[in-house]
């Protein structure tokens, strides 16, 4: 959670980094969990968080960002042209994972289930959700509300080949509390395919 080559501090390494910057993992092998006891810093400049690069990964997430249901966002990403990929993302108190303010970000490969508002909330253009492969579908499940919220004239988003709804198989349900996606004064967004 903090201190030199923790995730915080990789972030707070990358925002004070000018151009895209990796953050990668090499905690031990296999799984892990991180546990957020206060907010993470939010992605201030391009980066690319790749949970992929925890040895061991062989197609599912193995670093999970378990947030206790503590009162915040799991991964918030303020810059343009961002990258999450390969992680899991659970129990936040709000959103588990926030786009806002740029565009252009892609989320792929991760398992963002059981957070208490909304698994993904984007409130800016142009960003992608998922994609063509099995690897860069996410599972987007057990959220209170909504799995993907596209909002605020978010428009241009493809929310695209994921499992919302459903297990990581796609085969058992396993509902998000309200709608699976919810587009409210937004137009222009791609939905399935």
């Amino acid at each position: 959670d903090a201190g030199a080559g923790s995730l915080r501090d990789a972030i707070n390494l990358a925002n004070a980094t000018v151009g895209v910057d990796t953050i990668a993992f090499a905690i031990g092998a296999g799984p892990v969990t991180i546990s957020p006891l206060t907010v993470l810093p939010k992605i201030l400049d391009t980066a690319i968080i790749d949970g992929t690069t925890q040895p061991g990964f062989a197609g599912t997430p193995l670093v999970t960002l378990d947030g206790a249901l503590r009162l915040f966002n799991g991964v918030h990403v303020s810059a343009g042209n961002s990258i999450v990929r390969g992680l899991a993302i659970t129990r936040f108190g709000f959103n588990g994972i926030e786009i806002d303010a740029a565009g252009g970000n892609v989320i792929t490969g991760n398992v963002v289930t059981g957070n208490a508002d909304k698994g993904i909330d984007v409130n800016t253009s142009n960003n992608r959700i998922g994609g063509s492969t099995a690897a860069e579908r996410n599972v987007i499940s057990g959220n209170t509300n909504y799995g993907v919220d596209l909002g605020n004239g978010a428009t241009g988003n493809q929310v695209l080949g994921n499992h919302i709804g459903t297990d990581s198989a796609g085969s058992i349900s396993v509902p998000n509390g309200r709608y699976g996606v919810r587009i409210v004064d937004s137009h222009s967004n791609t939905i399935g395919g």
